[in-house]
């Protein structure tokens, strides 16, 4: 019987070895042959800068229209390779700390006393802001810069920034995200820009979980787990995205949370 969990031990092992070894081997591929593309091309329009002055107006043409494909792929794969690092490392942690914990933190640990409240969440507000309607076109990306440069009073600086409107959830945007999508897409000037962008939707509005306010940690975990990505939880007064928005844990918090249930 030993020996067999030993063989599915090592199994277990090999598989996650071979995952990482191959995402691995994917960003260094696509990293190195973009780099190498882009001498050739630099390589390629001196050359031609040197002999005819027609042919290398169309090398320069080429260069210029193939160096934003090879940045975008530069930025998504490295944006995907750290993500996902950074995913596994904190649902390991989380898992390592509840096991400690005997699977489950101590008694009367609710998610309402761990959350950041509402009032405290430094956050953007879409709809009728002041008299004013703000909407994503309203919002520059050179904004949303600035606010991830804000210094928070524990001296850090702020690395997720919800969207509410109304007091109820819509988004959470991440520095990294931003970062990947102008990256990929340099002429965007708005968050309407970011938002019409599937993937970039896709990561702001379904990579997370919602849950009621008399949810414990450990089924706020449980619950964080079961969406692939996902790394922040927002609390409502019955877990229904329609209602206000109460709160919000991030995956960070729910590790701290964690440890000193």
């Amino acid at each position: 019987m030993a020996a067999d969990e030993s063989a599915s031990q090592m199994a277990a092992g090999t598989s996650n070895w071979g995952f990482r070894n191959g995402r691995d081997r994917l960003a260094i591929y696509v990293v190195v042959g973009s780099f190498l593309t882009l001498f050739l091309l630099v390589g390629t329009l001196v050359g031609l800068a040197q002999a005819e002055s027609s042919a290398a107006e169309v090398a320069k043409n080429a260069f210029t229209a193939i160096l934003p494909v090879l940045a975008g792929w530069v930025g998504t794969v490295l944006a995907f390779y750290f993500s996902a690092a950074s995913q596994e490392r904190t649902s390991a942690s989380l898992d390592k700390v509840i096991d400690q914990a005997g699977g489950r933190p101590g008694p009367g640990a609710m998610v309402s006393e761990k959350m950041i409240p509402y009032a405290a969440i430094v956050k953007r507000e879409l709809g009728d802001v002041g008299g004013k309607t703000i909407t994503p076109k309203d919002i520059p990306l050179s904004d949303l810069d600035e606010e991830f440069e804000r210094k928070l009073p524990n001296g850090g600086t702020v690395s997720r920034l919800p969207f509410v409107e109304k007091g109820v959830f819509k988004y959470v945007l991440h520095a990294a995200t931003l970062n990947a999508f102008k990256v990929k897409s340099p002429d965007g000037k708005t968050f309407a820009d970011l938002l019409a962008d599937e993937e970039m939707l896709r990561q702001i509005s379904k990579l997370l979980v919602f849950v009621s306010a008399a949810t414990t940690i450990a089924d706020a975990k449980a619950a964080l787990d079961k969406v692939n990505g996902a790394q922040d939880i927002i609390v409502t007064g019955s877990g229904n995205a329609t209602e206000p928005m109460l709160g919000w844990l991030s995956n960070v918090d729910l590790i701290k949370a964690i440890e000193v249930a």
